[in-house]
């Protein structure tokens, strides 16, 4: 969709929201800089779960957008997710991304987070390998802030991954992001996401294991493991699966919690838990020990009915909501 109109525009920013931490935020109209505004397009699916921010192609080397709260409130991270399906051009921001804050929406503003995705696209990604990219095939990066009271918002970042900017998801203040998930989403057959069809994609995606919202959920069609990202060392003591309010059949019913010894997201050589849930819809996995760690990986083998995942409806893995307790 091409936007012609400036009200139209103005009209269809205004619609862009947060997920929870923060019902009712938005993209501000005419804050975005590095690129022609009249080129800006945005659009939020009916469930107020999928939200869009699309900036096409301009030479800038940098773009940045403010994100008005609507009131202030404590910010400690910001969890963003660009395209569910791989893309290996990677259409969101690179390099160094960076998130200021301020009590005005024009400033002035005061760096409180920032961290370095890099620009580098892969080379023939190998499903069986995994997603290792920042911002696509579901995975997304956490920018963990310095604890900051703000209403505003100015989140900033590259584009040399590509010219186009795609952002489905922004999460305030969120418990913990997809930072990989394997085998990654090619959106060819049913792994690991397995949608219910191309218009609810979107409602598929990892990130809705921790929205706070039981009704919404994620379907693997296969066996998969997420990778977590805490945002900063923390001990977890257990984690905490909750099945969709609306949909409790096939939930997950085996699985393992994976650590790193050396607190790395790319190699986890620790079992810190195997979990049979004998078929229980709510369940609690307690680790071995609590030693505070950045990254946690989840690994879901099976589902309730007694199915491994074969790519089939019948035989998917299905979770509403993911939580932590944490160690005293």
């Amino acid at each position: 969709m091409k936007i012609q109109s400036s009200l139209l525009l103005s009209l269809l920013l205004a619609m862009i929201a947060l997920i929870p931490c923060a019902y009712g935020a938005k993209v501000m109209q005419d804050s975005v800089t590095g690129a022609e505004v009249q080129n800006a397009e945005a659009a939020m699916d009916e469930n107020f779960i999928s939200q869009m921010l699309l900036l096409p192609q301009d030479s800038s080397e940098r773009i940045s957008f403010v994100i008005d709260l609507e009131e202030e409130m404590e910010v400690d991270g910001i969890g963003i997710y660009g395209t569910i399906e791989f893309n290996p051009e990677i259409q969101c921001l690179s390099d160094w991304i960076t998130v200021e804050a301020s009590n005005a929406a024009t400033g002035p503003w005061a760096e409180i987070g920032a961290i370095d995705v890099g620009h580098t696209r892969p080379t023939s990604p190998d499903p069986e390998t995994g997603g290792i990219n920042p911002f696509t095939g579901g995975n997304g990066r956490l920018i963990p802030c310095q604890q900051t009271r703000a209403r505003y918002l100015r989140v900033s970042g590259g584009r040399r991954f590509d010219n186009h900017i795609f952002i489905s998801h922004i999460h305030i203040n969120p418990p913990m992001v997809v930072h990989r998930m394997d085998p990654v989403f090619e959106g060819e057959g049913l792994h690991p996401i397995m949608p219910m069809s191309d218009d609810n994609n979107d409602n598929r995606m990892p990130l809705n294991l921790f929205d706070d919202d039981p009704s919404t959920m994620c379907v693997f069609g296969t066996e998969v493991a997420l990778t977590l990202d805490m945002g900063k060392p923390v001990p977890v003591k257990e984690f905490v699966f909750t099945p969709c309010k609306d949909d409790p059949w096939a939930q997950v019913k085996t699985g393992e919690v994976r650590v790193s010894s050396t607190d790395s997201p790319d190699t986890f050589d620790v079992i810190a838990a195997e979990f049979d849930t004998g078929g229980e819809q709510f369940f609690n996995v307690p680790l071995q020990e609590s030693q505070a760690r950045q990254f946690y990986q989840l690994v879901l083998s099976s589902n309730t009915n007694g199915g491994a995942p074969d790519g089939t409806l019948e035989n998917s893995i299905r979770i509403g909501e993911v939580e932590i307790n944490l160690a005293q």
